[in-house]
């Protein structure tokens, strides 16, 4: 883990906003602060660009694995809900990029309700999922 400076705006000075658990291994927390030019969220400190493979085994994309989607599409539904009512709660409309998008279930829930919608990940099997099932617009990067 290593200290960084805010990914949007480059400012250095930044406040704690709250932790968050490791979805993988709840034991481990991360630290998410707020920058204090921009207010845009982040982890800080954040995972070493090595270090970030090891957050995602090789089930965590769901890509061509229908029985499994089918079994996690109702949490996954829940967490999109849950995720666009705080985002409604500051802006009604307009465009969004998921960084770390993953197949693009939030961003389609998102599309669906009038959104203008982008996402990049690094994993070329959840991106090629989103797009191809998804119709979403979706690119592999590093994140």
């Amino acid at each position: 883990m290593k200290e960084t400076y805010c990914p949007l705006c480059r400012e250095k000075s930044k406040t704690f906003y709250c932790t968050a658990k490791d979805n993988q291994n709840p034991v481990n927390t991360f630290s998410i602060v707020q920058c204090n030019v921009c207010h845009f969220l982040y982890l800080n400190p954040a995972p070493e660009k090595e270090a970030i493979a090891a957050y995602y085994p090789d089930y965590y994309w769901v890509g061509e694995k229908k029985k499994f989607i089918e079994k996690i599409v109702p949490s996954l539904f829940s967490a999109s809900r849950e995720k666009a009512r705080y985002i409604k709660k500051y802006k009604k409309q307009g465009s969004l990029l998921d960084v770390g998008c993953a197949e693009g279930f939030f961003l389609n829930h998102m599309k669906k309700q009038g959104w203008n919608v982008i996402g990049i990940d690094f994993s070329p099997q959840a991106i090629s999922y989103g797009n191809k099932h998804l119709g979403l617009e979706l690119y592999v990067d590093e994140v």
